[in-house]
């Protein structure tokens, strides 16, 4: 009995072995390759990130699901992994450090780690993605990156990664970002593109968008003669490439016929060619101006370009100059340049005359003769260096009386200056070629010559008062000195590092002075011409706050108009206002420090007002139940407002018809003139500009 006994116990533990599921009858481990290896809630790329974990890392598979492989990871966490980047090979691990040793758990939990790999940019619906300046939305968006695009993860966390792309570092949300290299969502069949053209009716720029609906995401806006590739054609909806971006456009909106190109009909111009002059451009309130396809206010817009544009004048006028900048040709305002513009014509006017400078110094703004001056102020301030000539651009840095300049080129109000290596605009009417170096006294101030330090470069002291002989003491944010000569040539080990300066007079001078430390110095900086200027969203309503964004890396500020040339704000973001209801707004990015040109950005369909929901009117309107005829009926009236409109109605027994009584627009009314069995029933109605909407309606009163 007891052998059958164990006979059967063993049976039935080899059928409960057979019978296990067979992802979880024989788990096995593995490793982490191809450098970092996300684990997700569910076995998709859209699911959310539960962890990131280095190559080298090793798992234990309990089961697999498709392509996908459910593991557990050495610190108990639980979730899917992409099977392709899992090994059951024994490899090396290679940590943050660079070192082959086994770690002891390889979760990546801080944005500290110095580890580098490659992802891309990754959406459900093929939109684009943004990248911000931190790992929150409420950060400013640098730029939007398209699906399929590159970047290097340089820390990885659960819901935000820092990425780098190209020479521009940001954050992304990492349910964007994928290891795996997303295959294009262009038609895999074998119809054949179309090329196209974008068109409208009223010539305003068209939508690309997300989906095939006007409710999806606007991608971005293409004027009219722009080439695309018609991937999908439809009935409605085409599914197109513009560039290296993809997108639906409603079908309406593109034709195969190629645009001609359009030639304005250009007036005649009674002044003859007098040759090509060097002009630059200029506006007393320092904004960009308008270059046109002719000499003309309604003709097309062909740039903006900002003060200080170098420009050939190719025939100049009395009113309008033919110009060309860069490969572009067309028409300036006469009175935005300044320069050699002599008109030859004697019997055309002369242009405005221009405004003299001020006394100090006595370069007049036509001149681009270099010059030395000296920072001046009459409450001994420091004077701000500007990236651009108007207090609405950028400052750079503060700089103390005395310090010494270099004009590089007078606009009247502002000069374009150089202070050591550095460039920028100041107000001409704080810059003197007479000032009296000193020969003694006592140390007042210091500023590094540039505050946003290189590798390479070389920084120099600012002192005042000018001329002072001092020693110096370079040191760095973390207490380091790193110099005592009176420059200091930036190294790579000051990466991530600020840098200050301080000085002690000496000889017949005394007093010491420390400068503010520098920005972080950075290996290299970029450079290049400003090529674009994108918004957030081309769809505004009132309230909403618009982002800029221009070319990676560049240097660039921000100005708001309104269509009609109205300037609304600066700086990279613009909240739109009630003002700009029922108008467009667009935006020009003009670089600065090592970045040049200009670029506008397309403009906004008409804004729309903002959508107010008012509260409902509540509350109470009684009336007597009856009331003898003859008496007034005065209502009692409990609701949420007392601006309010009345109307009362009065039942007929006679023919039992319902009326208004017109003639009583109050919470009283007399009965004389109604019959015994009326009946009466008062409305009460929320006015415009109570706030509220809606009505409260009475009980029945009869009269008896």
């Amino acid at each position: 009995m007891k052998r059958f006994l164990a006979l059967l116990l063993t049976v039935m533990l080899c059928i409960t072995t057979v019978s296990l599921p067979t992802a979880f009858a024989s788990t096995y481990t593995a490793t982490v390759t191809g450098g970092w290896l996300r684990m997700r809630a569910l076995p998709s790329f859209d699911a959310a990130p539960v962890a990131s974990y280095y190559t080298g890392t090793t798992v234990t598979v309990l089961s697999t699901t498709g392509a996908w492989s459910y593991v557990q990871a050495p610190d108990g966490q639980l979730g899917y992994m992409y099977s392709s980047y899992l090994n059951t090979a024994v490899i090396s691990p290679t940590g943050p450090s660079g070192s082959t040793s086994q770690p002891s758990s390889t979760k990546q939990t801080t944005a500290q780690s110095t580890s580098t790999n490659t992802a891309y940019v990754t959406s459900s619906n093929g939109g684009r993605v943004a990248m911000r300046t931190g790992a929150s939305k409420s950060y400013t968006v640098l730029r939007y990156l398209d699906v399929g695009t590159q970047v290097t993860i340089l820390s990885a966390g659960t819901t935000w990664d820092k990425i780098q792309v190209g020479t521009s570092t940001g954050y992304m949300m990492a349910k964007y970002l994928t290891a795996v290299k997303p295959t294009s969502t262009a038609s895999t069949s074998t119809t054949t593109s179309t090329t196209a053209y974008v068109t409208s009716s009223n010539g305003k720029g068209v939508n690309l968008r997300s989906s095939p609906s006007t409710n999806a995401g606007i991608i971005g806006k293409y004027a009219v003669g722009t080439q695309v590739t018609i991937l999908t054609p439809g009935s409605t909806w085409d599914y197109i490439k513009v560039g290296n971006t993809y997108g639906y456009m409603m079908a309406k909106y593109l034709t195969t016929k190629a645009p001609g190109k359009v030639t304005p009909v250009t007036p005649v111009i009674t002044v003859p060619v007098t040759g090509s002059n060097v002009a630059y451009v200029t506006a007393a309130n320092g904004l960009p101006v308008r270059l046109r396809s002719g000499p003309g206010t309604n003709y097309s817009i062909l740039g903006l370009y900002a003060v200080g544009t170098p420009v050939s004048v190719l025939n100049a006028g009395s009113i309008w100059s033919s110009v060309q900048i860069g490969a572009v040709t067309g028409y300036m305002m006469t009175a935005y340049l300044s320069g050699s513009i002599s008109p030859s014509t004697p019997s055309t006017p002369s242009s405005p005359s221009t405004p003299s400078s001020p006394s100090t110094p006595s370069t007049p703004s036509t001149d681009t003769t270099t010059y030395v001056a000296y920072v001046i102020s009459q409450n001994g301030n420091g004077v701000i260096l500007r990236a651009g000539p108007s207090t609405s651009y950028e400052a750079l840095d503060l700089y103390p009386v005395g310090t010494q300049v270099t004009v590089l080129r007078n606009l009247g109000t502002w000069d374009y200056v150089s202070i050591n290596s550095r460039t920028g605009y100041m107000m001409h009417k704080f810059l003197t070629t007479s000032y009296a170096v000193p020969t003694s006294g006592t140390i007042s101030a210091v500023a590094l010559g540039n505050n946003t330090p290189v590798v390479g470069e070389t920084l120099s002291a600012v002192i005042a008062p000018s001329g002072a002989t001092v020693s110096y003491l370079w040191t760095n944010d973390n207490g380091v000195q790193l110099s005592t000569e009176s420059t200091y040539v930036v190294r790579s080990s000051d990466v991530g590092r600020k840098i200050r300066v301080k000085v002690t007079g000496i000889g017949s001078f005394s007093g010491t002075a420390t400068s503010a430390y520098s920005s972080e110095v950075v290996a290299s900086v970029s450079s290049g011409t400003v090529s674009k200027c994108d918004l957030s969203s081309y769809s505004p309503t009132e309230g909403d706050v618009l982002y800029a964004a221009s070319d990676i890396g560049a240097t660039v500020s921000f100005i708001w108009y309104r269509v009609g040339g109205i300037t609304v704000g600066t700086g990279s973001s613009y909240t739109v206002q009630k003002s700009d209801v029922n108008t467009s707004l667009y935006c020009v990015a003009i670089g600065y420090g090592n970045w040049t040109g200009s670029a506008v950005s397309s403009a906004t369909s008409v804004v729309a007002a903002k959508t107010v929901t008012l509260p409902a009117l509540t509350g109470t309107v009684i009336l007597q139940p009856e009331i003898t005829k003859g008496k007034k009926l005065t209502a009692q009236v409990a609701v949420s407002t007392s601006s309010l409109t009345f109307q009362w109605q009065r039942t007929k027994i006679s023919d039992s018809t319902t009326v208004v009584v017109d003639s009583v627009v109050s919470s009283e009314i007399g009965t004389a003139g109604f019959d015994v069995g009326d009946t009466l029933v008062l409305t009460v109605t929320a006015a415009d500009g109570s706030g509220y909407t809606g009505s409260v309606v009475s009980n029945v009163c009869v009269i008896k």
